[in-house]
């Protein structure tokens, strides 16, 4: 009797704990279904192994983009991923990715889904 209140107030610690654990989570889940990324794989982009793990060089937020001057095409301005650089030897073997991951576009100027120069 005397320990109820302490036991609620324990158990209402608890609860905020894991709600605020769950929206941490929900957080970093939407910031990374919004996120637009160069990467390149580990692997150089073949699909032998999906494990291994991916280099990314560039990355923003795709709602901190704006309409071009053609309003069919968005614009982003990408910021660079710590000290990594791509080389131009590399440059091959990068993606564009949203979402975390999902390549919409590659930088090899010859295949079909590259984007226009």
């Amino acid at each position: 009797s005397d320990l109820l209140p302490l036991v609620v107030a324990a158990l209402n610690d608890k609860v905020a704990a894991e709600s605020q654990e769950e929206l941490t989570k929900l957080r970093k889940g939407l910031e990374l279904s919004q996120s637009i990324e160069i990467i390149r794989a580990a692997n150089n982009g073949k699909d032998e192994d999906e494990d291994e793990n991916t280099i990314v060089y560039a990355s923003t937020q795709f709602q901190d983009g704006e309409y071009a001057y053609n309003p069919n095409l968005w614009q982003v301005n990408l910021e660079p991923c710590g000290s990594t650089t791509c080389r131009l030897t590399n440059l091959r073997n990068c993606q564009i990715c949203v979402g975390g991951g999902f390549p919409i576009a590659s930088l090899d100027d010859e295949m079909p889904n590259s984007p226009p120069c």
